[in-house]
């Protein structure tokens, strides 16, 4: 849970300020979840349901929760919960303004500040 709870620190700590990041955290806290190396807890649960109904959040940050969700409830045996949720995960996408496809997240610049390195420090992963 280490690494998830610090993929969620740092996305708590940029979202809102930096889009950038708030998406590497995202997606970082998103991914440790859908490995399937320890039951989610029920905080993971709701912060991932949170931002899967979020119609404010940005269109990628939805379109990883609601996959995470899928695969979360798929390996919990809830076939009906993950096919919701792969149905959401598809309708998202398809509303998705062009600008919104067009975005590019791009790579954090080893020149400038990284807030990984603050969030992340003394983190086995």
């Amino acid at each position: 849970h280490a690494c998830a709870d610090a993929y969620a620190r740092g996305y708590d700590a940029v979202h809102g300020h930096d889009a950038r990041f708030a998406y590497y955290f995202w997606s970082g806290f998103t991914s440790v979840l859908r490995e399937e190396r320890f039951t989610p807890r029920a905080e993971d649960w709701q912060r991932v349901q949170r931002v899967a109904r979020d119609s404010a959040a940005p269109h990628g940050e939805r379109c990883m929760a609601s996959l995470t969700l899928g695969v979360l409830s798929f390996a919990e045996f809830d076939r009906d919960a993950a096919r919701r949720w792969y149905a959401k995960t598809i309708s998202v996408g398809e509303a998705a303004t062009a600008a919104a496809r067009k975005r590019t997240v791009l790579r954090p610049d080893a020149a400038t500040h990284n807030p990984f390195d603050a969030v992340l420090e003394g983190v086995v992963v």
